[in-house]
């Protein structure tokens, strides 16, 4: 398997290098998805399922090898619309990232300082991370695209 399906990006467009970056950042920030990416991706860029079929066969789980059944089974296509097509989950906005770092930041600090309040937290992190805290609120809140 290659280890980067990520090298094709950036050799195109400008768009291919946003792709790349903030695919390579969302796995800095979760690199135990590393995997997952790989095999969502490969299916992304040409159709290819066997990977994610057997990352889920292999998982152990009885949940994960009825879903990778499904998956074999059935023929998976991307959906014909208008405009542009979605932006896979796995790909972060820069500012999804960013606030998916100041989601983080604000839970470090209970471990750093439990005598803080949740609103301290949040307005600490809303600071260091150039955000308002609504934004942040929400966001925790799963109002924004990344925790939806």
């Amino acid at each position: 398997m290659n280890r980067n399906p990520y090298q094709q990006f950036g050799q195109d467009t400008k768009r291919d290098a946003q792709r790349l970056r903030s695919s390579l950042l969302l796995l800095e920030a979760y690199p135990e998805l590393e995997t997952m990416v790989e095999a969502l991706h490969a299916i992304d860029n040409g159709g290819d399922k066997a990977p994610l079929v057997e990352l889920l066969k292999s998982s152990g789980s009885m949940r994960d090898a009825l879903l990778a059944d499904l998956i074999d089974r059935h023929d998976l296509e991307k959906k014909k619309g208008r405009g542009r097509p979605p932006r896979p989950a796995y790909i972060m906005s820069d500012e999804d990232l960013n606030f998916s770092r100041a989601n983080a930041y604000v839970d470090d600090q209970l471990l750093d300082d439990p005598n803080l309040s949740l609103d301290e937290r949040i307005d600490r992190a809303a600071e260091k991370f150039g955000t308002t805290r609504i934004k942040l609120v929400e966001f925790r809140d799963g109002r924004r695209r990344s925790l939806r």
